[in-house]
């Protein structure tokens, strides 16, 4: 994105990513998109290293201990880095970006983690109906969603707010609000 200073390409990254509310109007999102933001800039802590920053990044996504080494090699293996104790005060600007995209990444795989938990304990067509409504691409026409679900098409609503609800409840108890 190219603008001047101040002009609010920041802002509206940020808008886009949830973690700043606009003045006004709504922000739309087509189903399936996929958002992270990493400022501007890069800065980690005196003794970091590679390894402690996406550690900790794991951490703070609360990824079961089992799971972090497989973690750490695949999100460090995606952003290019083969040196696992480089103090991340050393890196050059570019490979400090790479070291926030990195944490990025494991947040969002997190959070992806848990919505298949969350979507594996629903009720088979509760799954489905999600999965219908907000998954596919393009969406589907509640006529052939109720057809696949065996469903009257007037109680699609009600159902997917259930199910939503439902879907809502789980995610809560993982931690994902």
């Amino acid at each position: 994105m190219i603008g001047p200073n101040g002009s609010g390409k920041s802002t509206l990254l940020e808008i886009l990513a949830g973690r700043v509310t606009p003045d006004t109007g709504d922000v739309a999102v087509r189903k399936g998109t996929r958002l992270s933001c990493v400022s501007q800039i890069s800065d980690f802590a005196a003794g970091d290293t590679v390894l402690s920053v996406v550690e900790r990044a794991l951490q703070n996504a609360a990824v079961p201990q089992s799971e972090r080494a497989g973690r750490i090699a695949e999100t460090l293996g995606r952003v290019g880095f083969t040196d696992r104790d480089v103090p991340a005060t050393t890196l050059s600007g570019g490979w400090r970006k790479r070291l926030a995209i990195a944490e990025s990444l494991v947040q969002q795989t997190q959070e992806e983690q848990m919505l298949r938990e969350a979507m594996g304990v629903l009720a088979p067509k509760c799954r489905r109906l999600i999965e219908l409504l907000f998954f596919e691409t393009p969406s589907r026409p509640y006529s052939e969603v109720a057809s696949e679900l065996g469903l009257a098409v007037g109680s699609i609503g009600f159902t997917r707010q259930k199910c939503i609800d439902r879907l809502r409840r789980r995610l809560g108890e993982l931690g994902l609000d």
